[in-house]
């Protein structure tokens, strides 16, 4: 069975940074939202500007 992934809206995102900055800890945190707490602890363990993937390197074709 497939497990569904959990977005987050733009709204929890400010809720969560407000609640973690009054020093609630992540369970009360997902608790209060009705998030499981892995999705609340993956988001808060996320850098807050995400980095460009490295994308596939390119053949070098050389004429010989």
């Amino acid at each position: 069975m497939k497990t569904l992934t959990c977005q987050l809206t733009y709204k929890e995102h400010v809720r969560i940074w407000i609640l973690r900055e009054a020093g609630f800890k992540q369970k009360e945190i997902s608790q209060k939202l009705r998030r499981p707490l892995p999705t609340l602890s993956n988001y808060l363990s996320a850098p807050e500007t995400p980095t460009k993937r490295q994308g596939r390197r390119q053949k070098i074709c050389t004429p010989l």
